[in-house]
């Protein structure tokens, strides 16, 4: 799966952003600090996957648009899909082969169903993220590989784990107090605590049912005079907020009352009057600037006097001043081209000399290709450089399933050596003891029947045997985890069988000695049990030591192959090399890394004939130059008989000062003329803003300036007063009532604000004491209430018998499925450690050899338990290092290699996603910030890569290796 294009409608600082041209293999997102790099991840993150569940976790638009975006895919097969989300992590929409797809889980089964955890924690990674390796377990990542390695890769076994895991917990965990079973436990107490109490508390009912009623009738009048007090308090409250108000109601009322009725105008013709006197001013200081300025330039008009002969040649200014330059420079360059040729004549006898007597120099001046070749003696460098590499990494390869392949040798021969040790040792053996196994299970089960009987003891054995059964299954599944523990628990089981049985009453004295009977058959049976387990646990382990011998023998036998292959190629590489030289007739004798050298010479060889080639042409083209330019200068003073530049810059000055003056007159003139129209309009704009100054005051019925703005002040004051009422009476209605206006007003006006907060005192004092009163009885009500309910009556007794006995069934239930979920997690626990010492050597290896190609092999070997979250390396001394014991520059190389391998197992079996790393260079020196580039190159071979940077020199790396650029 590969990311062609994306567009963001909404989406933290994005709003109609599109960012497309992204291609297969290595892309480099380049752009500037600060451009919303960890904004653009999200944004993939939740857009493939989805939105997290907190609305502040979604990065919402802060500039506008629709929240969300869409992203354009390819997959393996080249079909087209899209996947579009909306913010609200509820509305999507997917497009596979151009139709609408309604069924979104198509999507996750193209995507393998991969999660969101494992894509933020594994795949789309900031350089914090890469930095913490508890990552890949909340990642599903190890989970899914285990289920991928067991050929089941549609089932979660983190998921199964835990789940089980959980559920035995909440049945049963040691010293715990809330679990299931320790809950039925304490219910049981309860009942028979609660049975042994009932007796004692039935005489109390009667007199606490009494004190109940005269409670509740006590409690009723107190709840109507804590009312009561509550409403007065709000109503004087009320008064007490609506004073001020009621202070601006007045304040109004009276400004109103005294100015009385007048008649309104809009306020637009006051502002228009205002207008047309600002135009009226300014039009009257124009007129006066005009008339000012036409008297100015008449004066300096008169003043100015010109040359009218020379005025004859000043068509040739323009070209003496574009020629005098080159006029200057070409007698300069005349001399300088001269020497130049000369010095290329001497340039080219010493490259001839360096190439030696034996090549022909005309015909390297003729070599056409220059660059081609030189990349193909790169190319050719590169690969040989590479296949040496390979072959060494291949020689450690082979040297590393050798050694393997001697561990697991020495592991086959430390189980046959076990199993030899046994007492059953063959599979002769151990059919004997199945036989033998049967016939005691046989004897088990006649030993239980005739330990039955019809005395009155005989439920009390029954009950033991059922508490023994049960126990000695538990201490057998002990011994598949701890041999001392299970032998301890069957131990206890039978002393307590026997402290039992010996203090039972009379008419049991036969169930002793059959009990000791049915113990010791069964303890046998156990013993035979665990033996054959052993037996073929055992025989399992030494099955699939030889497949993984097999299996390494084959590997070691391809990777030789591997080995010779490249040899054979490292030798065509050299043989293609001297065919290049014969085709282009260069020396066969060259070697690769010469060439280079050897061409630039060429080059320069080539640079030098071309260099004397122009100068020779220069030479002539100035002379030309400079003839043209001095026959113009005699144009205009034909008896000169040597041109000076010194001469042609002081004539450039003479002509250019006198079409100066020229062109100033005709300015001038047409100055003037433009400003005497203009005095012509400032008089006629004048006329006609005063004409509709008089057309407004007549309107607003008044005989001058002065009263038309008295006139709209004092409407302005009376509008202000209404609107300060009408406020007024609308904060009045808000807090005491739209229909209390009037009496409100009422209250208000016979009250002062010091007796307004005596009286809301007293109110509030009353109200307090009878709420007061009112909980105190209700608490008190509560408390008797609370004791009846703890009275039951006398049925009741046999209820709670009954819901013991259930408990009791519960509780006996919930041991045996807590004993089954406990077994099922031994045998995950089991499979997933198997699995991690005979599997996971692939994905090592994988880590193993990009960390190798990163650092330049400074670590040997590493080690990695993703179910205890260590990963360690060893140097080439070989000491082993943590994680926390490296650089941090290394770290981040190390995390970057495990993800990058763990990437490459799981994808054996599921579809490519991709891989977006944000900045993950920063901390890596030069040296092996190339070798990331050039092994992200290889890695993005299989999958696309996406890395985003701000840094200049990052994107220049990789483009060195022909990684897309993609600049936003």
């Amino acid at each position: 799966m590969r990311i062609e294009k994306l567009h963001i409608d909404g989406f933290g600082v994005f709003h109609a952003k599109e960012i497309d041209g992204f291609k297969s293999g290595v892309n480099v997102l380049y752009g500037r600090n600060e451009a919303g790099k960890s904004t653009l991840l999200d944004f993939i993150r939740f857009t493939l996957f989805e939105y997290p569940r907190f609305l502040e976790q979604r990065r919402p638009p802060l500039n506008g648009g629709k929240h969300g975006g869409t992203i354009w895919l390819r997959n393996q097969e080249e079909e087209p899909l899209s996947i579009y989300r909306h913010g609200n992590a509820k509305e999507v929409r997917f497009e596979y082969k151009d139709q609408r797809i309604e069924d979104i889980n198509t999507y996750h089964r193209m995507i393998s169903n991969a999660s969101v955890d494992l894509y933020r924690n594994v795949y789309a990674i900031t350089l914090d993220e890469l930095m913490q390796v508890e990552q890949l377990d909340d990642s599903g990542m190890e989970d899914r590989i285990f289920s991928m390695g067991m050929g089941l890769s549609g089932v979660n076994f983190g998921m199964f784990e835990a789940e089980i895991k959980k559920h035995s917990e909440e049945l049963f965990t040691v010293r715990g107090r809330t679990q299931v079973l320790a809950e039925i436990t304490t219910k049981i107490q309860e009942k028979e605590q609660t049975i042994g109490e009932l007796r004692n508390k039935l005489d109390d009912y009667n007199r606490l049912s009494e004190e109940k009623n005269s409670l509740q009738e006590e409690l009723k009048s107190l709840k109507d005079k804590r009312e009561s007090y509550g409403l007065l308090v709000n109503r004087d409250e009320d008064l007490k907020r609506a004073y001020p108000s009621f202070i601006e109601y007045l304040e109004a009322r009276k400004i109103i009352d005294q100015e009385g009725q007048m008649e309104f105008y809009g306020l637009h013709l006051a502002e228009e009057f205002r207008e047309l006197k600002n135009g009226l001013n300014n039009e009257e200081k124009e007129i006066a600037r005009i008339r000012n300025k036409i008297t100015q330039l008449v004066d300096k008009l008169e003043g100015l006097s010109w040359d009218k002969d020379l005025a004859k040649h000043t068509y040739l200014l323009d070209y003496f001043k574009a020629s005098v330059k080159i006029f200057e420079q070409a007698r300069t360059d005349l001399v300088h081209e001269e020497d130049k040729r000369e010095r290329a004549h001497l340039a080219l006898k010493n490259k001839s000399l360096m190439l030696g007597d034996s090549v022909d120099t005309e015909k390297l001046l003729k070599l056409k290709g220059s660059l081609e070749i030189r990349s193909k003696a790169a190319k050719s460098m590169d690969i040989l450089q590479s296949l040496m590499r390979q072959a060494e990494s291949k020689k450690e390869t082979l040297n590393s399933h050798q050694n393997e392949l001697d561990r697991l040798n020495i592991r086959k021969t430390d189980a046959e050596k076990q199993r030899s040790e046994l007492e059953i040792n063959d599979q002769q053996k151990k059919d004997q003891y199945s036989e033998k196994k049967i016939v005691l299970e046989t004897e088990f089960q006649r030993a239980l029947k005739n330990t039955g009987g019809s005395s009155a003891t005989g439920g009390n054995w029954k009950l033991i045997y059922l508490v023994l059964g049960i126990f000695l299954l538990l201490g057998g599944t002990l011994f598949f985890v701890n041999t001392t523990a299970a032998i301890a628990v069957i131990t206890a089981v039978v002393l307590g069988s026997f402290i039992l049985l010996l203090g039972s009453k009379s008419g049991a004295s036969a169930a002793p000695s059959k009990m000791v009977d049915v113990t010791s058959i069964s303890l046998e049976i156990e013993k035979i049990k665990n033996d054959v387990k052993q037996f073929e646990e055992l025989t399992s382990r030494i099955k699939d030591l030889d497949s993984a011998i097999e299996e390494r023998k084959r590997m070691i036998e391809i990777v030789s192959e591997e080995v010779e292959n490249i040899a054979d190629e490292i030798e065509r590489v050299k043989n293609d090399w001297v065919r290049l030289l014969k085709e282009n007739q260069l020396p066969e004798s060259l070697e690769i890394h010469e060439m280079d050298a050897f061409l630039s010479t060429v080059e320069e060889l080539k640079r030098q004939d071309t260099a004397k080639k122009e100068a020779e042409a220069t030479i002539e083209k100035n002379k030309k130059r400079i003839t043209d330019f001095e026959n113009k200068v005699k144009e205009v003073f034909p008896d000169i008989s040597s041109v000076d530049v010194a001469f042609v810059y002081a004539l450039i000055e003479k002509i250019e000062k006198n079409q100066k003056i020229q062109e100033e007159r005709q300015r001038l003139e047409e100055q003037i003329s433009d400003l005497k129209e203009d005095e012509s309009q400032s008089s006629n704009e004048i006329s006609i803003l005063r004409d509709q100054m008089n057309k407004l005051l007549a309107e607003v019925n008044v005989g001058d300036e002065n009263e038309f703005y008295a006139h709209f002040e004092k409407q302005n004051q009376l509008a202000e007063a209404k609107s300060q009422m009408d406020s007024a009476e609308k904060t009045i209605r808000t807090i005491c009532g739209e229909n209390k206006l009037e009496k409100t007003l009422e209250d208000l006006g016979q009250m002062t604000p010091a007796e307004l907060s005596i009286k809301l005192d007293e109110t509030q004092g009353l109200h307090k004491k009878f709420k007061h009163e009112y909980d105190e009885m209700n608490r008190r009500l509560a408390a008797v209430s609370t004791e009846i309910r703890h009275i039951l009556q006398p049925d009741e007794m046999f209820k709670l018998q009954n819901e013991k006995e259930s408990l009791e069934a519960q509780l006996k239930e919930g041991v045996k499925e807590w004993l089954t979920n406990k077994m099922a997690l031994r045998i995950i626990s089991e499979s997933k450690q198997k699995y991690e010492e005979e599997k996971q050597p692939e994905v090592i290896t994988q880590t193993r050899d990009y960390l190798k190609d990163i650092t330049d092999n400074a670590y040997e070997d590493l080690r990695i338990s993703l179910s205890e979250k260590h990963v360690s390396v060893i140097d080439k001394q070989g000491k082993q290092k943590s994680v926390g014991e490296l650089s941090r520059g290394t770290r981040e190389q190390l995390l970057l290699a495990l993800r990058m391998g763990l990437i490459e197992e799981y994808e054996k079996s599921a579809e490519p996603l991709p891989v977006v790393l944000d900045d993950v260079m920063v901390n890596f020196d030069v040296h092996r910030s190339r070798n990331l580039a050039k092994t992200l190159t290889h890695f993005a071979q299989k999958r696309q890569v996406i890395l985003f940077t701000c840094h200049e020199h990052t994107k220049e790396l990789f483009r060195e290796f022909n990684a897309n650029i993609v600049e936003w």
